[in-house]
């Protein structure tokens, strides 16, 4: 199960404010179902419950959730995602284990009876042994053959970047209180929305704060072309 990442309190009301929730509708959310009639320093608040008809239909703490498990996949997530082997590391591997082998099933298949009867008196059997280092054998030799023709060129996929992207994305969308202007244009020239500019803006604070990119060193808006990082809604 993945972990969270925790963001720091300054970073979740700054996303906050990203989302476009003012500063009432959040203090309200920090005792929801409750409104605080008094706080006093070294005293236990005095609050009241407020009806259902008025509490808000988002907690926006929520939102906060959903990013931190999102960046969560990120740290744990990129040594699965985007460490998958490629063709140059299947055959290295394979080769290596047959190679391996070939030593090995010598010595097995070189035995007397005298040792074989070794692995029958403690209930094994020595045929089964010779038959799985055979396959290991057979096996590491097609992977090695079928992985010679594909390339390991390229960068890394950025899997679990994208991944991540995608999922803030998705809780932009669920979340944002603003609206959803469309870009300026100004003949070929067209700005972004103020909406797109918080988007961008909140994707970016979320990144950094979990060091999963280091700013100036991408290119988020090239990013948000990619398929990969679109939201299934959007």
């Amino acid at each position: 199960m993945v972990r969270g990442h925790r963001l720091t309190d300054s970073e979740k009301y700054r996303l906050l404010e990203l989302l476009g929730y003012d500063a009432g509708t959040v203090k309200a959310a920090e005792t929801p179902g409750y409104r605080v009639l008094k706080h006093e320093l070294g005293a236990p608040l005095l609050v009241e419950k407020i009806p259902e008809s008025e509490a808000p239909a988002q907690n926006p703490f929520d939102a906060i959730l959903h990013v931190e498990n999102a960046l969560g996949l990120g740290i744990e997530g990129a040594a699965h995602l985007d460490s998958i082997p490629r063709p140059a590391d299947y055959r290295q591997e394979f080769d290596r284990a047959r190679r391996a082998a070939i030593p090995l099933i010598k010595i097995v298949t070189g035995w007397s009876d005298y040792y074989r009867d070794q692995f029958t008196i403690r209930g094994h059997d020595i045929h089964k042994i010779e038959q799985a280092l055979g396959i290991l054998f057979d096996v590491s030799i097609d992977v090695t053959r079928e992985m010679a023709g594909k390339s390991s060129k390229g960068a890394r996929k950025q899997t679990a970047l994208t991944e991540v992207i995608r999922r803030l994305r998705h809780t932009f969308s669920d979340y944002y209180q603003g609206k959803r202007t469309k870009r300026k244009r100004q003949g070929a020239f067209q700005s972004l929305a103020q909406w797109e500019k918080d988007e961008l803006a909140f994707v970016d604070t979320a990144l950094l704060d979990a060091r999963l990119v280091r700013k100036g060193h991408y290119d988020l808006p090239r990013l948000f072309r990619d398929p990969r990082c679109t939201p299934k809604s959007m």
